[in-house]
């Protein structure tokens, strides 16, 4: 081999160790990663950082806040309202499985009269209603509602565990306080539903006028429980009442 070939050979080699090193320096520090927080969708992933190989579903992993639309107060007597805060959960397919929250009510002066821990189930795409009635406050000296919730995970919707339950027969009753529904509440599921609240609003339009809510418990597999709830009125209110503006709605807890 003369002179010249060799230098080219020895050249070739030195080069393409130079630039294997330039290579392994790059992608030793500078070169990003591929993993399931880098805001790409790369490697087997479904969507930007979820999906395949990264363990968090897109659902979850991109999932919009539960947010409050609403806070109502509804008189029950002379000295007794009933609170009710609306969360919505503007997600189709992820809930959470279980909310601990406290809610805390408020009089004029901004003195915390009320509070009450309560633990609620979030369903998909749609409101969870958190109430509390016959609270004793007269309607003059309420000031404000404020709820709060801890840090949450959601959960995808098949592993929510929300029972298939029906409303039947319902009717109603005009008394002399208030109107009272009834019916029945089937279990559609072969495993009993340990507890569900039932809640009544005399709706107009969008707008919630009053509510007040009944718990059932132990409702068996493939069974049915009575329900009886009494909505307060006053004489001239229960005159004007439309059954057909009475919502029910169920909420599994």
């Amino acid at each position: 081999m003369n002179e010249s070939l060799k230098r080219w050979v020895y050249g070739g080699v030195y080069l393409f160790l130079f630039l294997a090193l330039l290579g392994l320096i790059y992608f030793s520090f500078y070169s990003t990663r591929a993993s399931c927080d880098d805001l790409l969708q790369n490697q087997d992933e479904t969507g930007v950082d979820c999906g395949g190989k990264c363990a968090v579903s897109c659902e979850v992993k991109w999932a919009e806040p539960i947010v409050i639309t609403a806070r109502d107060v509804f008189i029950e007597g002379v000295e007794h309202i009933t609170v009710m805060v609306t969360v919505y959960n503007p997600n189709a397919f992820v809930g959470v499985m279980r909310l601990p929250y406290t809610l805390s009510i408020y009089d004029t002066s901004g003195k915390r009269a009320f509070v009450f821990h309560r633990e609620t189930k979030i369903i998909p795409g749609g409101n969870t209603y958190l109430l509390e009635t016959n609270v004793k406050l007269k309607d003059r000296d309420f000031g404000r509602v404020e709820v709060t919730w801890p840090e949450y995970v959601f959960t995808e919707r098949g592993n929510l565990n929300l029972p298939n339950l029906l409303i039947q027969d319902v009717a109603t009753k005009k008394m002399r306080e208030g109107i009272v529904i009834f019916g029945g509440v089937k279990n559609e599921e072969p495993a009993p539903v340990s507890e569900v609240i039932i809640i009544v609003q005399e709706r107009e339009g969008l707008i919630i006028k009053r509510a007040t809510q009944s718990v059932l418990s132990q409702i068996p597999s493939y069974g049915r429980k009575e329900f009886i709830l009494e909505l307060p009125m006053t004489a001239e209110e229960l005159k004007k009442i439309d059954s057909k503006n009475l919502n029910l709605v169920l909420q599994a807890k």
